[in-house]
């Protein structure tokens, strides 16, 4: 058994790289590690731009949208004509 390991790995390693081999495999995974690094850097600094642009545009958006529910509960008789002008003096405050 011993002289069947000693031909496939041979004196040197596996195919004679022996040291050469494991500098390749630290090298792969340093640069999984660096792709690694760069994806999840790059995602988190997107949705940190996306969440500061998207903070300024929604303001009017969630202003229009609330009035539109505000204007549907009235109309569905959910609330009264009084409350509608409170909520909707709150709103544009």
């Amino acid at each position: 058994m011993y002289e069947f390991c000693r031909g496939i790995v041979g004196r040197y390693g596996i195919g004679g790289f022996s040291w050469f081999g494991g500098i390749a495999m630290l090298i792969g995974v340093v640069l999984v590690g660096v792709i690694v690094y760069l994806l999840v850097s790059n995602r988190q600094r997107l949705s940190n731009t996306n969440a500061n642009t998207g903070a300024n545009t929604n303001t009017s958006t969630n202003t229009d949208s609330t009035q539109t529910i505000l204007k549907e509960r009235l109309a569905k008789g959910e609330i009264d004509e009084e409350t509608y002008d409170i909520l909707l003096k709150k709103l544009n405050k």
